[in-house]
């Protein structure tokens, strides 16, 4: 095998012109950059394969209830950017597979009380 590798950096370089100094440099880290990239997804890709695709490591460890696990990944994201009403799409490649608008009732009733707290406040001033 090392004598195949010789072979084709003694046609190379008999072929091809020699780089200056810096811009060897250059290539290199650009070359390393893109080596650590590859190896990063490849790494992460183990372990997506390792878990059997299973991405949710937080029901896999039992760290939610029952009723956390079976809440949309929709409604998650609303509750934690406090965003009362939404309309979800769900999309498979380029097809719309559902359509629907979403209520997040906690936070609706949640802001109806602030808004008659701060009635209140103005009545009393």
């Amino acid at each position: 095998m090392v004598f195949r590798i010789r072979w084709i950096r003694r046609l190379l370089r008999r072929n091809l012109p020699e780089l200056p100094q810096d811009v060897a440099e250059k290539w290199y880290r650009r070359l390393s950059f893109l080596y650590l990239f590859s190896a990063w997804n490849a790494f992460g890709f183990t372990i997506y394969k390792f878990r059997g695709g299973k991405l949710d490591y937080s029901s896999l460890a039992g760290l939610l209830t029952e009723e956390e696990a079976k809440k949309s990944k929709a409604l998650i994201a609303m509750e934690m950017y406090r965003i009362p009403k939404a309309r979800v799409v769900t999309a498979h490649g380029t097809s719309i597979i559902s359509d629907e608008e979403v209520i997040n009732e906690f936070l609706l009733e949640t802001e109806d009380d602030d808004d008659d707290a701060e009635e209140n406040d103005v009545q009393n001033v």
